[in-house]
Formats: C-alpha cells, sequence, structure tokens
C-alpha cells in the first residue's frame, strides 16, 4: 500500500475552488484533508501557491491515422507523451471505418496499434464512415467493447458522408442504444458544389478554402442533424468542432427545449481567425480545418456561449501534419489538403491562461476541459474529478508560470506551432496518473507505456431522462 499527500495546494472543481491537502492511495484519491494535516504519507508534494486539478481529459484527438492519403505526425506513442506534457491525462482517440471496412475489424486494429505504446489513458470512439446495416448492427458489441459513441460525417461525399436517410437510421439505432452521437456538421454535398466550381474557375488559393465551407454550410447541418435525432427518437447528440454563431444559435436553441445536445469547440477556434489563409501557401496551409477558422466575430460569440454553458466541452480537435507532407510536388490546391491542427499539448495552457486572464472562471475553464469531458462520455468519476474513489490523475498548475507557444517548444511531432508567438500566463508543473509523476517542472520522470485503456459507460450523467410518458422532456446541464 503505498500512499501520496498533496498539501498547501488550492484545488480546482467544476464547482469552485477549495484550500485542502489531499490523500491518494494506491492510485486513487483517498481523502480530502484540512489544510496542512496531510502529514502522514510516504510521499508529499508540497503544492503551495499551485492549483491542482483533475487530469485534463480530451475527447476528441486523431492518433497515428490516415486523411486524404497522409499520416498524421503523432503516433499514439508521441500525441500521449506531448498531451501530458499539457497537463492531459485520458485522450479518446477516433476509431476510423471507410466504406468496405468492417467496423470491429478497425476497432481491434486500432486496439492492438495503441495497446502497451500510450503514456497516458485512453479510450475509443468509432467512427461510421459506412452506414448499413452489418455496421449498425455491430454497435451492441461496440457497447460491450466499452465504446458506446460513435461519429457520423455529414460532410465528404465519397469518402465518410452519410446521407438522411444513414443519418436516421445510425441515430435510431444509437437511441435504442444509449450510443451517444457525435456529428461532423457541414453540408457536404452544398460544400462539394461549390468547391467543384472554385476548381473549375482555378480559385484553389488558401481563402478559398473558407468561402466554399461558410457558416450557412456548418449551420443548416447542425439544424437538420438535430431535425433528424427527434425524428429517430433522440440519441444524446454531440456536435464536434463547433465554429459558426449560427451553428450555436441552432445547439442554444435544442438544449433550451430540453433536447440531450451537446457542444465542443477547439482552441484553435477560439485564439485564431480566418485571416490566417491569407499568409503565404506555405505558412497558411497550417490552417487548414474542417470547419474552417471563421471571422472574429465568431471567435467572440463562441467565448460567450463557453461562459454561458451552450458549449459544454473545449477538445484539442489534434490532427498534426508537417510541413514537409502538405505540399508533394509543388501542389497548391486547398481542396488537396488533409487539413488538421496540432494542439493535444496546447488544449490546456490556452484555456488555463484565459482563465487567469478572467475571460472565464477557474471552475470553468476545469469543467470545460477535465469534469464535462469525462461525465459526457461515461469516465467519471474515475476520471474527470478529485473526489475520494476516482483515478489520481492530478494535474499541477503554476500561476505564475508562464508557457511558450513556439515550434520549438512543444512535445508534439510537428515542425510548426499554429500558436506561434502567444504569451501564455500559467504553466503545467506536474502530472499524475493514478498517483504516478508523469510530468515534473517540464521533465518527463515517468513510465512512457503506462497508459490503459478506458472502457466507457454509455449514456451520459450531464442529461436528466425523467420524462414525460411520450419520452419527450428532460434537462440538459452543463
Amino acid at each position: 500500500m503505498t500512499t501520496l499527500a498533496i498539501r498547501g495546494g488550492t484545488v480546482l472543481t467544476a464547482s469552485g475552488t477549495h484550500t485542502v491537502d489531499l490523500m491518494v492511495r494506491d492510485g486513487r484519491i483517498d481523502a480530502w484533508r484540512a489544510p496542512g494535516t496531510a502529514d502522514d504519507a510516504d510521499t508529499v508534494i508540497d503544492a503551495t501557491g499551485l492549483h491542482v486539478a483533475p487530469g485534463f481529459v480530451d475527447v476528441h484527438t486523431h492518433l497515428e491515422t490516415v486523411v486524404a492519403g497522409v499520416s498524421t505526425a503523432d503516433d499514439f506513442a508521441s500525441g500521449t507523451r506531448a498531451a501530458a506534457f499539457g497537463g492531459t491525462t485520458t485522450v479518446v482517440d477516433f476509431v476510423r471505418q471507410g466504406p468496405g471496412e468492417d467496423l470491429l475489424e478497425r476497432l481491434d486494429d486500432a486496439g492492438a496499434r495503441a495497446r502497451g505504446r500510450c503514456a497516458i489513458d485512453y479510450g475509443f470512439h468509432q467512427i461510421v464512415g459506412d452506414v448499413h446495416e452489418t455496421s449498425l448492427g455491430q454497435l451492441p458489441q461496440l457497447v460491450a467493447a466499452g465504446v458506446p459513441s460513435i461519429k457520423l460525417f455529414m460532410a465528404f461525399p465519397g469518402d465518410l458522408y452519410s446521407d438522411d436517410s444513414q443519418l436516421l437510421g445510425a441515430m435510431e439505432r444509437a437511441a435504442e442504444l444509449g450510443v451517444t452521437v457525435m456529428v461532423h456538421a457541414e453540408n457536404g454535398l452544398a460544400m462539394e458544389y461549390l468547391r467543384t466550381r472554385a476548381r473549375e474557375r482555378g480559385d484553389v488559393s488558401l481563402p478559398w478554402h473558407a468561402k466554399t465551407a461558410t457558416p450557412a454550410i456548418e449551420a443548416e447541418a447542425t439544424r437538420r442533424a438535430i431535425f433528424l435525432a427527434e425524428l429517430a427518437g433522440m440519441p444524446t447528440l454531440y456536435f464536434v468542432h463547433v465554429s459558426s454563431a449560427e451553428a450555436l444559435a441552432a445547439i442554444a436553441d435544442a438544449r433550451r427545449r430540453g433536447l440531450p445536445v451537446f457542444a465542443e469547440t477547439c482552441p484553435h477556434y477560439l485564439y485564431l481567425d480566418v485571416a490566417e489563409l491569407d499568409r503565404p501557401w506555405e505558412e497558411g496551409a497550417d490552417y487548414v480545418c474542417a470547419p474552417p477558422l471563421r471571422t472574429r466575430e465568431h471567435r467572440d460569440r463562441l467565448w460567450w456561449a463557453l461562459s454561458a454553458g451552450d458549449l459544454s466541452v473545449v477538445s484539442s480537435d489534434h490532427c498534426p501534419f508537417c510541413r514537409s507532407t502538405l505540399f508533394p510536388a509543388g501542389q497548391r490546391d486547398f481542396t488537396k489538403l488533409p487539413g488538421g491542427i496540432a494542439g493535444i499539448e496546447y488544449r490546456v495552457p490556452l484555456l488555463y491562461d484565459a482563465a487567469l486572464r478572467g475571460k472565464i472562471p477557474l471552475s470553468r475553464f476545469t469543467d470545460v476541459t477535465s469534469t464535462s469531458p469525462a461525465r459526457l462520455f461515461g469516465m467519471h468519476p474515475d476520471k474527470g474529478s478529485l473526489a475520494p474513489g476516482a483515478h489520481a490523475d492530478i494535474t499541477l498548475l503554476d500561476p505564475r508560470g508562464a508557457t511558450r507557444t513556439g515550434a520549438s517548444d512543444h512535445h508534439m511531432r510537428v515542425d510548426h506551432s499554429a500558436f506561434e508567438g502567444l504569451r501564455l500566463r500559467g504553466s503545467v508543473h506536474t502530472v499524475l496518473l493514478r498517483g504516478r509523476t508523469l510530468v515534473d517542472r517540464g521533465r518527463w520522470t515517468g513510465p512512457e507505456d503506462g497508459g490503459r485503456f478506458v472502457p466507457r459507460r454509455p449514456g451520459t450523467d450531464l442529461y436528466d431522462r425523467r420524462a414525460l410518458p411520450d419520452g419527450d422532456e428532460g434537462v440538459v446541464a452543463g
């Protein structure tokens, strides 16, 4: 039996701050103690002047995957190690099923590649890119395997795209099983039409990436996904990487009506804007993502929604590519780029900086980066919590520190930084996974293969389904 005490710090939770000592026993939180009384442990960490947060949870990453024929720069080993340097102790990665592929075979393959190579704990979401009776018939096996969430694409015809009948069928099955449906909401057919016309005119420079994927294209798909989910019996609906005010309005309306609709945004939509696409090609290509970056007005609306609660989560959508892989044969056509921004290491420091500057409360920072992701995706209270019994995944943050965001400062395997030049208040001081130190003041001190698979429960504890007889009433929280 091993014990650890963390003394002198200010504990952050989704409900507020607390001046207490933490006791850890055998990798789990054992008790909260009055300040200065946790003196009977095998090891003591002095957290005086530090914030003590539950290990951060990133529920949207793309590690060791291929997009548009290009492999992401980070694999399971490098990506999870970089995440830990950024204070994250659990990630949920996407398993891609493309046309003609078997759902369970793809999941087995991802599990085999991740096993024994992750520095932090990990789970999976299943992308269903080929919706038919066979793949939908495998959803109960996904749930049994601890993967009770699927992702459907309303974009990218010819690849991962699902039409309305496929979306409706998948949502019906998900509602029956308690499976959470994650949606990439962009009207793929309209977007493909606009991009075909742009290519015919020769408009293939980077700004056309945003001009052919407008906020209206995101908003229409968001409204349609909510409509289809209601027809299907209303599974829990989770919108990934929300970028626009119009999409937010549709989500807010659904939540006001008591529907189990949740949404995330990402650091790049909060800190960057569409002007980045006006850079020279070799730099601007770093900022191609889906949906595109928006104008400052949309960015301001996202911050407001984050404070107000219409956005429940901030995830990284870490999808990293090196510049050397983006320009085959001098190609200069935005439609050929894989698209994606590296952020797994910067997500927590960016949001911590916002909290220290008063843009969001510390409690809200903790909620959207740790507690709500864990609650939404069936990992709470083991993850996202410092309550007794939770895993002792703990991140100590130094409000007096500073974080640099240059290409030479991070541990991700990318040759650039989308957040180059930002001066962030605060820094990650110490990171523990189940009571074992991984990072200590910028130095790696733990095992690089100690991450475990986290089987997740179906459903979410952020929605109360105390229903009227017709089952269409509830209370949305978070």
